[in-house]
């Protein structure tokens, strides 16, 4: 009978080295993960609170009421376009927007 070949030390030493370094890996993988999550915990939970800080100076422009229509089944349809525009929003020049 043929008796298994012992595997070297060298063999050994390549496989645990190797183990190892996916253990690494995967450590590695997992804090930055953790990281990652706590770090967008923070970023969305931030509280803004710009109470007495902002000075609401102008109003808040609302456009008339478009004309409209109703259907025979009781919607109420707009008939509106889509085109380009601009809109001063206070600082510097005008804003593109579409309306």
């Amino acid at each position: 009978m043929c008796r298994p070949a012992r595997r070297s030390s060298i063999d050994l030493v390549k496989r645990v080295l190797l183990q190892l370094s996916g253990a690494l890996v995967a450590v590695i993988v997992v804090l930055t993960a953790i990281a990652g999550g706590l770090v967008a915990h923070a970023w969305n939970s931030a509280v803004v609170d710009t109470t007495g800080r902002v000075t609401f100076d102008r109003a808040l422009r609302i456009p008339p009421l478009a004309t409209s229509t109703i259907a025979p089944d009781g919607v109420r349809v707009f008939d509106l376009t889509m085109q380009r525009g601009t809109t001063d929003l206070g600082h510097g020049p005008g804003t593109r927007t579409w309306a």
